[in-house]
């Protein structure tokens, strides 16, 4: 189960509002704690501390197998061009406009890949995608709370780096180091049907 650290908690509350299962509670010593009866281990709590107080203690629900990745480079490339220098709208969906969970969402609903759109912080709880420890191209890498984006490592559009997200003005490639420096440790979730 995923442990707040006492010692080292400031009370910022940051877990709190990225926790979607409402697991957190303060302690009659007012301190944070999580109610292992409403975690469900997705581990976004410790992605969001800002001072790395929350760990897993290794005692956690048994994690099922990952899925076997479904994704298809050849769809990938081929739908790709139709969803290059789009223009960032936040809540966007389309080729007229979309943000970064927007963008993934259309990409992968042109690649024959459905499922109900959701924000950076609802991957864990989409029944379509699976939290995995390292990606494969296809998988999508996540800072919750604040961008997403689709991970593909090989190849080139452009003469640039393969990742698929909505950056800035418009929609395009971009690479990890400045979300990872900017955002922290992301999470790396990967499509089922």
């Amino acid at each position: 189960m995923y442990i707040v650290n006492q010692d080292e908690c400031v009370g910022c509350c940051g877990c709190v509002e990225c926790c979607s299962e409402n697991a957190f509670y303060m302690t009659s010593e007012e301190r944070l704690a999580i109610d292992e009866t409403k975690c469900n281990m997705c581990g976004f709590c410790a992605v969001c501390c800002p001072i790395d107080c929350i760990y897993d203690d290794g005692e956690g629900i048994p994690q099922e197998q990952p899925p076997t990745s479904i994704f298809s480079s050849s769809d990938f490339w081929s739908v790709l061009p139709s969803w290059l220098n789009v223009p960032f709208v936040y809540g966007g969906e389309s080729v007229n406009g979309a943000d970064c969970s927007g963008l993934l969402w259309g990409i992968y609903n042109d690649m024959g890949l459905y499922y109900d759109r959701c924000g950076t912080s609802e991957f864990s709880n989409n029944p379509h995608w699976f939290q995995v420890d390292s990606p494969l191209p296809g998988d999508i890498i996540v800072w919750p709370g604040h961008h997403s984006m689709l991970y593909y490592p090989y190849g080139s559009y452009d003469g640039i780096s393969a990742l698929a997200t909505a950056n800035g003005a418009r929609s395009g490639w971009a690479c990890t180091s400045w979300f990872s420096i900017a955002y922290g440790n992301p999470i790396y979730f990967r499509y089922r049907r």
